[in-house]
C-alpha cells in the first residue's frame, strides 16, 4: 500500500482492533481532512476495517455480544473473542463471490447473511480443532446451537426492546413465535435464545422483565426454579452474592475511593432484590427468599457500621471540647486551635456516602438510621457554625484562618448531607467574619 510500509501497517492494524466502531469512524473522518499519500493510504485500511466490521455484523450480528465477558460481571453463555474471528474467517472463506452482495441492499444481503451463518455453523461442526482447539464439549455445542438459531436470533433482537417494556399482545404473539421456532431447532432452543438476548442487555437485572413473558410458570417463584429459565435468576442470586461479599468486605480508612464503587454495587443489588420482589415474590424460606434475606441483613449491618463510623468521623473531623461555665457547669464548644486530621479526610466521603443512601437504605432495614443521623448532624454541624463563629468575630481564637477553614468544612459537610439551606447560610457568615479583622472589630465596637 503506498505510503506506508509494512510495519506500520502491522501496527495500524493492530491499533485499529482495539478501537470500537464509534472511535474508528471519528478517525477516518480526521484521516479524510488530511491531506498527503500517507493519509490517503491510511483512510483506504480504515474504510476497509469498517466495511468488514458492517459485513461481519450483518452476519453474525446477534450472537457477537456472546464473544465477551458482560460489563457488570454476571454469569452468562459466553465463548472467547478469538473464536468470532475465526468463525468470521471461515465463513466468509467458505463462499468469498458472495461478501460483496453484504454490501448491497436490505433483501440481498439478508439472503446473504444467512447463507454465510449456516457455513459458520457448518465450519463449527466440521472444523472444531481449527476454531475451538481443546474445547469442551458443552461449549462448544453451545456455540453449534447459537449458530443453528442465528436466522431466529435476528428476528428476536429486533423485538428485544419492546419486550422489555409493556408489549403489546401482537408484540407477545411475536415472543411466543420465535421462542416455538427456536424450540423446532432444539429442545434447548428457546433457552439458548434467552441467553442470546441475555447478551445484548447491559443490565443483566432486565431480564427479570422478559422471564414472565417467556414462561408460564413466571408468575410462580417455585415453579420458576426448577424451569429452564430459572437459571437467568440463579445468576442474578449470584452475582448479588459476590456484590454482598464485597460490600461486607469494606472498612472505612484513609483510603476512601472504594465508596464509589460500593455505591454501584448497594444500588445493583437493590434494583435486584425489588425486581425479584415485583416479578416473582418468592417464599421467604425458599431458596431466593433465603438468598434475599441474608442479603438485605448482612449489607443492612455493613450500612449500620458505616453510618455509625460517619458520626466518629464528623467528631474527629470538628472537635468539641468542655468550656467552663460556672463552678463545675462546663459547656461543649468548638475546639479551634488544632489541625484535625484524618478526620476531614474520612468524614467528607462518608457524608457523601450517607447522602447516597437515601435511594437504598430502604431496601436494606436501615433508613430510619440513615435519616436521624442525618437530622442529628445538620443540627450538630449547624450549631458548630454558630458556636464558632461568634468565637471568631468575638476575637477569642488564636489562629483566625484555621478557625475560618474549619467552619467552611462545616458548611461543606452540611452541603454533602444535602442541608444546602444551612450551608448557603454558613458560607455567607464566614465570608462576612472572613471580611471583617479582630481590630476593625475592636474599634467599631468602641465607637
Amino acid at each position: 500500500m503506498s505510503g506506508l510500509t509494512n510495519a506500520q501497517r502491522e501496527g495500524l492494524r493492530s491499533l485499529m482492533s482495539g478501537l470500537n466502531d464509534v472511535r474508528l469512524s471519528k478517525v477516518a473522518t480526521a484521516v479524510g481532512a488530511m491531506p498527503g499519500q500517507t493519509a490517503e493510504a491510511l483512510a483506504v485500511m480504515i474504510g476497509v476495517e469498517l466495511r468488514e466490521r458492517n459485513r461481519k455484523r450483518r452476519v453474525l450480528g446477534p450472537l457477537m455480544p456472546m464473544f465477551r465477558p458482560r460489563p457488570d460481571g454476571v454469569q452468562a453463555l459466553t465463548f472467547p473473542p478469538v473464536v468470532l474471528e475465526r468463525l468470521w474467517a471461515m465463513a466468509r472463506a467458505s463462499e468469498p463471490e458472495l461478501l460483496t452482495r453484504l454490501d448491497g441492499g436490505e433483501a440481498e444481503a439478508a439472503l446473504v447473511a444467512e447463507r454465510l451463518g449456516m457455513a459458520a455453523a457448518n465450519a463449527a461442526r466440521n472444523r472444531a480443532d481449527d476454531l475451538w482447539p481443546n474445547a469442551y464439549v458443552e461449549p462448544l455445542e453451545n456455540l453449534i446451537l447459537c449458530l443453528d438459531l442465528l436466522p431466529v436470533a435476528r428476528r428476536a433482537v429486533t423485538g428485544l426492546e419492546a419486550w422489555l417494556k409493556r408489549p403489546d399482545d401482537q408484540e407477545l404473539a411475536a415472543l411466543r413465535l420465535v421462542l416455538r421456532d427456536a424450540e423446532a431447532v432444539s429442545p434447548e432452543g428457546p433457552r439458548a435464545l434467552i441467553d442470546i438476548l441475555f447478551a445484548h442487555m447491559d443490565d443483566a437485572v432486565l431480564v427479570l422483565r422478559l422471564l414472565p413473558h417467556v414462561s408460564g410458570a413466571a408468575a410462580s417463584a417455585s415453579l420458576m426454579s426448577g424451569s429452564e429459565f430459572g437459571i437467568f435468576v440463579d445468576r442474578l442470586m449470584a452475582a448479588m452474592q459476590a456484590r454482598a461479599g464485597r460490600i461486607n468486605a469494606f472498612r472505612p480508612g484513609r483510603d476512601m475511593a472504594g465508596l464509589e464503587a460500593l455505591v454501584a454495587d448497594l444500588d445493583w443489588c437493590a434494583t435486584v432484590l425489588a425486581e425479584v420482589d415485583v416479578v416473582l415474590d418468592p417464599e421467604p424460606y425458599s431458596e431466593w427468599g433465603q438468598v434475599m434475606r441474608k442479603t438485605r441483613q448482612s449489607v443492612g449491618g455493613t450500612l449500620s457500621n458505616l453510618i455509625r463510623a460517619t458520626e466518629t468521623a464528623v467528631e474527629a473531623g470538628l472537635p468539641m471540647t468542655r468550656t467552663p461555665l460556672a463552678g463545675r457547669m462546663t459547656r461543649r464548644t468548638p475546639r479551634l486551635d488544632v489541625e484535625t486530621t484524618p478526620g476531614p479526610d474520612a468524614a467528607g466521603p462518608l457524608l457523601k456516602f450517607v447522602a447516597a443512601l437515601r435511594k437504598t437504605a430502604p431496601v436494606f432495614g436501615c433508613e430510619a438510621e440513615r435519616q436521624r443521623l442525618v437530622e442529628g448532624l445538620t443540627e450538630r454541624l449547624t450549631d458548630y457554625a454558630d458556636e464558632a463563629l461568634t468565637l471568631v468575630n468575638a476575637g477569642e481564637v488564636e489562629d483566625r484562618p484555621r478557625a475560618l477553614k474549619q467552619i467552611k468544612r462545616a458548611a461543606t459537610w452540611l452541603a454533602l448531607i444535602e442541608a444546602n439551606d444551612v450551608a448557603r447560610s454558613v458560607r455567607r457568615r464566614v465570608a462576612v467574619a472572613d471580611g471583617v479583622a479582630p481590630a476593625e472589630k475592636a474599634s467599631s465596637d468602641a465607637a
